[in-house]
């Protein structure tokens, strides 16, 4: 009986260790911690990206082991207030028409024919008479344009100008003859009034640049002549004044004196057309007149332009 009960101790003693050993090999039979810092290999540290509280956010990166002994914890930082952003005003967009004015003084020599016939029909008889007017001279002209420059390319203007002359006539005519030739080398003042549109191009500011080329142009006139002759001679062989299509073709060249003030020079080949025929009820008779004058032309341009810069 001694025998038995000694067995039952054995094997409860035995029962109590294996039930021990087995409580060790089961961790999930322990407490377990809340929280157990992750194991990590030790050639491999681990980083923590941290924000930093700066004008611009930026972020950094610490050893595992400083980011925990700042027990600092990722946030976004509150989002900073908007300062006001100031933005220039815009440049004033560049007009492509500008204006465009001038002031020319020129010389000019001109050299005019004037011819008139008169076709008389008297008895059934047809009888003509001629007359005709040599004029020769040199003067100055002064003329004042204002208008319009398109893309510092091409300019139209209206333009006024004035000229004194001082030359000679040589006058004939069928019914008048005059003694010792008195009619030839006479004195002649003329009067030019020129009203018209002008049109000027510069073909090289586009693509010149500031070379040499730029401010060169070609010009074209075109406009009504009022002229008036005063001589001696001139109301008895009845042309004392003429209205005439006056077209001038300039070149010249424009140097730049500030951003919008040019001075040049050019030279001008013109040409004055009339031909009119009328028809006199007085004298019952058709009355033909050709006028035509040349004229070539030298002098200086002032003239306010925008340049290129």
């Amino acid at each position: 009986m001694k025998t038995i009960h000694n067995i039952a101790a054995l094997c409860a003693l035995a029962l109590a260790c294996a039930s021990t050993g087995f409580a060790q090999d089961n961790p999930q039979q322990q407490d377990v911690p809340q929280q157990q810092a992750p194991q990590q290999n030790p050639q491999q540290p681990v980083y923590y990206v941290v924000p930093q509280q700066t004008n611009t956010v930026q972020y950094v990166v610490v050893p595992q082991a400083q980011y925990q002994q700042q027990n600092q914890q990722a946030y976004m930082p509150p989002p900073q207030p908007q300062q006001p952003v100031v933005v220039p005003p815009l440049a004033p967009r560049e007009s492509k028409v500008t204006l465009f004015m001038g002031l020319d003084i020129n010389f000019y020599a001109s050299s005019m024919t004037y011819k008139r016939d008169e076709d008389h029909i008297v008895s059934d008889n047809d009888i003509e008479y001629e007359t005709e007017h040599l004029y020769s001279g040199l003067g100055v002209n002064m003329g004042l344009s204002l208008g319009v420059l398109i893309k510092d390319f091409i300019g139209i203007r209206g333009f006024f100008d004035i000229g004194e002359q001082s030359g000679e006539s040589d006058y004939w005519n069928y019914r008048m003859r005059c003694s010792n030739d008195s009619c030839s080398n006479v004195d002649t003042d003329v009067t030019d009034f020129i009203f018209g549109i002008s049109a000027t191009l510069f073909p090289f500011n586009r693509t010149n640049g500031n070379g040499a080329l730029y401010n060169a142009y070609i010009q074209g006139d075109f406009a009504l002549n009022l002229r008036n002759y005063d001589d001696d001679f001139a109301k008895t062989f009845d042309h004392t004044s003429t209205a005439t299509f006056f077209m001038k073709i300039e070149i010249g060249k424009l140097f730049s004196i500030s951003e919008t003030w040019n001075a040049g020079i050019g030279i001008a080949y013109a040409i004055d057309i009339n031909d009119v025929t009328s028809y006199d009820d007085d004298h019952d008779s058709f009355i033909d007149e050709t006028e035509g004058r040349q004229s070539f032309w030298a002098g200086v341009r002032f003239v306010r332009k925008k340049n290129k810069s």
